[in-house]
């Protein structure tokens, strides 16, 4: 697996599954094995946008309970088959727009044909973009988007803020 900590130009073509990724859990295996399969199938590097240190706690400067380290996230990932990760320092990207962000790092840099997400992404500074965003903008890219709906259990809806709170009450 290639591992970046910065944003590189990309000659070949990309599938990259868009996210924090904290946990790991079938929510976002389920995003990740959806950008790993189709990039496959249509002959991409497929891999996972991400960052280094929760968004959250570095907009809120409250440090989060971490459910995966990087490194575990790293062996997880390769073990998933992986081929390309982006681990991003979020402080280098935070202040750009939502089209900044989607024009000139997704497309121009990283080269993305394919992209995948949850069902409640954000993006751009603020967070102020959403899916709704995120589909206009690939649709006027001419790149596919596959939006993976919330995953439930039998406790309810598959979340990174649930497990955190699941460790609080034990």
């Amino acid at each position: 697996m290639e591992v970046y900590l910065d944003i590189e130009n990309q000659k070949y073509p990309t599938a990259l599954a868009l996210g924090y990724f904290d946990g790991v859990h079938i929510g976002h295996r389920a995003v990740i094995e959806k950008a790993l399969i189709l990039g496959k199938n249509m002959g991409l590097k497929s891999g996972i946008f991400t960052f280094q240190k929760s968004p959250k706690s570095i907009l809120t400067g409250k440090e989060d309970i971490i459910l995966t380290t990087p490194e575990e996230k790293k062996k997880i990932f390769s073990q998933m088959g992986v081929e390309i990760l982006y681990m991003i320092d979020f402080k280098k990207i935070m202040n750009l727009t939502s089209e900044d962000f989607f024009d000139d790092i997704l497309i121009k840099m990283l080269n993305v044909k394919l992209l995948t997400c949850g069902f409640n992404y954000t993006f751009g500074k603020g967070g102020k973009a959403g899916v709704k965003e995120l589909k206009y903008m690939c649709e006027r890219a001419k790149i596919r988007l596959e939006v993976i709906d919330a995953v439930s259990d039998e406790y309810g809806i598959v979340s990174s803020t649930r497990m955190r709170e699941d460790l609080i009450c034990k």
